[in-house]
């Protein structure tokens, strides 16, 4: 979809909260819906990253109100205070997406039985419990709107459980997934719709280093020939916020170039 049909799907002058939009895959998403007109809030543990992807907000697409807060969805009281400095200044939330993520290899990685509870613990707090606080506390915001409210999960499709050497991610992962379906049928009747985008192997700043050592062999693996972008994984989480899947809900979206 075009900038344009994005907007036209509905969210010029909506309010939008992206987690971990500093960079990656959440930070294109934050720009497309700019671009689409919507008011973007980015919350990201990193303040400096969080500061420069809100400058390109404000600089590309100086119409909208855009805002940006460090955000470390590990904290419980991290996301209650940024729920409540959002809240002073926005009373609801008609988009959010939960990108935030421990994605890089080295922390993800390693056999289950060798891994330690100082290693493993940091995947679910922050790639599960991290979205399920998020959720608690800006949902309320988002029940009950007349125009809808939509959440967008981006899980991994080793919530599959297929790949080896990543048990606690993958289980992480596995949760959200769940979370994901049955959240939909709980805020549903709300007008709430919540969906998920399941990435495989996609170039951020997270992956590049062990992207750029294994490409050669993994694109072997993926029927269309390449990695994925963060542009590949935005236009379906976007697809999915906007009125074009109005009619959809409770579902999980792979965008894996093929990989079975």
């Amino acid at each position: 979809m075009s900038a344009g049909t994005r907007a036209a799907a509905g969210f010029q002058g909506t309010e939008a909260v992206v987690t971990g939009a500093g960079s990656g895959i959440a930070r294109e998403v934050a720009r497309q819906l700019a671009a689409a007109g919507a008011n973007v809030t980015i919350w990201d543990r990193d303040a400096d990253a969080a500061r420069e992807a809100h400058a390109e907000l404000l600089d590309s697409w100086p119409g909208g109100e855009h805002r940006r807060d460090m955000v470390d969805i590990a904290d419980a009281e991290s996301v209650a205070g940024a729920t409540e400095r959002l809240r002073a200044d926005v009373p609801t939330t008609d988009v959010l997406i939960n990108c935030a993520a421990i994605a890089a290899p080295g922390p993800i990685t390693g056999p289950f039985l060798d891994m330690p509870e100082s290693q493993w613990r940091p995947l679910i707090e922050v790639n599960f419990v991290g979205h399920v606080r998020v959720l608690q506390a800006l949902l309320p915001g988002m029940v009950d709107l007349e125009g809808g409210a939509s959440v967008v999960n981006v899980i991994s499709d080793s919530y599959f459980g297929q790949d080896r050497n990543l048990a606690m991610y993958g289980a992480g992962k596995a949760a959200l997934w769940s979370l994901t379906k049955t959240l939909a049928r709980e805020v549903g009747p709300r007008s709430v719709r919540v969906n998920g985008v399941s990435p495989s192997a996609t170039h951020t700043p997270s992956t590049s280093e062990w992207m750029g050592k294994y490409e050669d062999r993994i694109v072997k693996m993926y029927p269309l020939g390449r990695l994925g972008t963060p542009t590949d994984q935005a236009n379906a989480i976007v697809f999915l916020a906007s009125d074009d899947a109005a009619w959809i809900t409770g579902q999980i979206l792979s965008v894996n170039g093929g990989f079975i």
